[in-house]
């Protein structure tokens, strides 16, 4: 069955660019466990900027020793600092997240609340 994640939070909801970092917080269930990689050129999980044409890739480490079992829990994801795109004011962002297991099923896509970045 494909792993299952659910939004939580996102902090802050206001940033000032390259100097405050984002946090996403996700929920995920898993009932074969296979949720994350020990090869970490394995890329399963996929962020999608909303101001960008093409998302990001990342690695997550493996959540279970290798055996078969359920699980879940709350995952943080370390965005960075944001930076504004253009040359203007202040920026809204939203990102949309899902995640692979080792079977290459993918989870349900979320999509973040707005947060705003500041010059």
């Amino acid at each position: 069955t494909p792993p299952f994640i659910q939004f939580l939070s996102i902090t802050p909801n206001q940033v000032k660019q390259f100097i405050d970092p984002v946090t996403i917080k996700i929920h995920y269930e898993d009932t074969e466990g296979d949720l994350g990689h020990t090869n970490p050129d394995s890329l399963t999980m996929y962020i999608h900027d909303s101001r960008l044409s093409d998302g990001d890739s990342l690695h997550i480490p493996p959540l279970t020793p290798g055996m078969n079992l359920s699980i879940k829990g709350d995952i943080d994801i370390d965005i960075g600092s944001p930076f504004l795109l253009g040359n203007g004011g202040s920026e809204y962002i939203k990102y949309t997240i899902k995640v692979r297991d080792n079977y290459g099923l993918w989870s349900n896509e979320i999509v973040t609340d707005e947060i705003e970045i500041n010059p």
